[in-house]
């Protein structure tokens, strides 16, 4: 079910004023951080160094969401743009599952991931894909309370298919109309104590729509999610 228009605009103009007024104090966040991890308040042990990173990790996160919300804005006015760029499906993996390392030692379910062999290289905007997946096995790993968190990649066609197959509570079938609405969440409860806007899959949604790809969700309650990101080996080409 599409949200209705007003609806639609109020969430892009808010997803805006949230990146315009939000980035400028955590870019300056992010630079006190390094110059702590590059010693400039003297040394610093092992786990403080580790804490330091993982707030690095966190805030760049945060940063790269901001300037996904800000496509979105330039997106809805018809202003957005890709950054089209050469990209290795299992480095891409390998460096979600690098980010995420930190939420896995946390989660009581497995992660693993699988590139299929003799994947093509894609041509897509890295950072978007990128934001997109790893929110997705975010959320498995948080809503997954014990089992396994997969992410797959597989050719389909002239396009590379991204799995995010888990084994958590799963979604009620009345919720999936409206998954990818903005500002919708399912489980409130829950997910009020383990944070987020209800904004994380409706960006999926609207960067892998920017990208010529499609973002589908399969659940049964008791059983899990799988969740199908599909983008194109090479980005459409522009009509006229």
């Amino acid at each position: 079910m599409e949200p209705s228009r007003p609806a639609h605009r109020f969430a892009s103009e808010f997803a805006a004023l949230l990146a315009h007024e939000l980035r400028n104090p955590l870019n300056v966040i992010l630079a006190s951080l390094d110059l702590l991890l590059e010693g400039a308040l003297g040394p610093l042990t092992s786990d403080q160094a580790e804490q330091l990173r993982d707030a690095v990790r966190s805030a760049s996160e945060v940063v790269d969401l901001l300037n996904a919300a800000l496509d979105l804005s330039r997106a809805d006015a018809g202003q957005a743009t890709l950054t089209v760029q050469e990209v290795d499906v299992a480095t891409l993996l390998r460096e979600i599952d690098e980010g995420t390392r930190h939420l896995q030692q946390q989660s009581n379910a497995a992660f693993v991931w699988h590139a299929a062999p003799n994947l093509p290289t894609i041509r897509v905007d890295a950072m978007k894909l990128k934001i997109v997946l790893k929110n997705l096995v975010v959320n498995a790993l948080k809503f997954t309370e014990r089992g396994s968190v997969m992410l797959d990649a597989q050719r389909v066609g002239h396009h590379v298919e991204f799995s995010v197959i888990d084994t958590g509570r799963g979604i009620p079938a009345e919720a999936l109309p409206f998954i990818f609405d903005a500002f919708r969440q399912v489980d409130a409860p829950q997910r009020q104590r383990l944070g987020g806007l209800g904004l994380g899959l409706y960006i999926a949604q609207r960067l892998v729509e920017l990208m010529g790809g499609t973002i589908t969700v399969a659940s049964e309650l008791g059983r899990g999610s799988v969740f199908r990101v599909r983008v194109p080996i090479a980005p459409p080409r522009p009509e006229g």
